[in-house]
């Protein structure tokens, strides 16, 4: 079950506490024995979750998106990763010569 489809008791329920710049919230699998922190910046936007899903992928998470969806937290700027592939692109300092209403094939 997607998270956006829980009911608001059970959003709810995932919440523990906030204090500060952390909000605990229960694990949807085994939430009666694990908890997760969810960091927020000065901004109050979210910063990380210390879920394996968050740790392991560095993607949002469904905790990110339950204290999304009941409280209201802001989801992190989005800042785009490099996978390795673009590594092995070249690099050059040459200035582009086109115009954003020139294709790129066109000389």
């Amino acid at each position: 079950m997607l998270v956006e489809n829980l009911p608001v008791e059970q959003l709810e329920n995932v919440i523990v506490s906030q204090t500060g710049q952390q909000i605990t919230v229960r694990s949807f699998t085994n939430p009666d024995e694990v908890t997760y922190n969810i960091t927020t910046t000065d901004d109050g936007d979210m910063q990380n979750c210390t879920c394996p899903d968050h740790q392991n992928s560095g993607t949002l998470c469904k905790h990110m998106f339950a204290v999304n969806q009941f409280l209201g937290v802001p989801f992190p700027p989005f800042t785009p990763s490099h996978s390795s592939s673009s590594s092995n692109l070249p690099v050059t300092s040459e200035r582009s010569t086109t115009t954003p209403l020139q294709p790129l094939f066109e000389k």
